[in-house]
């Protein structure tokens, strides 16, 4: 018989923190496919700043998504963190950082759009019928 170990969470505290741990996969996942589609074009050819500047956004939101994983994966298993800020810091990889990450994105789309360089859309353009 081995001995048993004491976890410093109750049992539900270590089934949310699991459940929030492993949908920090999803925006990781989103994050790290739009860095790659991203580099993708740069490396083809689209080498405008901007261009550099979305792949650069992206990829520091799929690192910090990352390193959040990590973490707190490592707070939650030396048990150096009390359950609720581990809970904030997964909130923050899962809502915060997407969120800013879109918003730095959306900025650059419309500084593209203010610049004059996204084609302007035809006049005869009818979105209903």
């Amino acid at each position: 018989m081995g001995i048993e170990a004491v976890s410093a969470y109750q049992r539900w505290q270590q089934i949310m923190f699991w459940l929030s741990w492993l949908t920090l996969l999803i925006p990781g996942y989103i994050l790290t496919f739009g860095t790659f589609r991203m580099a993708q074009l740069v490396w083809n050819g689209y080498r405008d700043q901007l261009d550099w500047l979305i792949l650069v956004i992206l990829g520091l939101g799929a690192f910090a998504i990352v390193l959040t994983a990590i973490l707190t994966y490592w707070a939650y298993r030396t048990a150096s963190r009390g359950y609720w800020n581990l809970m904030l810091w997964q909130a923050v990889g899962l809502l915060g950082i997407p969120l800013l990450v879109m918003l730095a994105c959306i900025g650059v789309y419309f500084q593209l759009e203010l610049s004059g360089v996204l084609p302007t859309l035809p006049n005869n353009l009818r979105l209903t019928q």
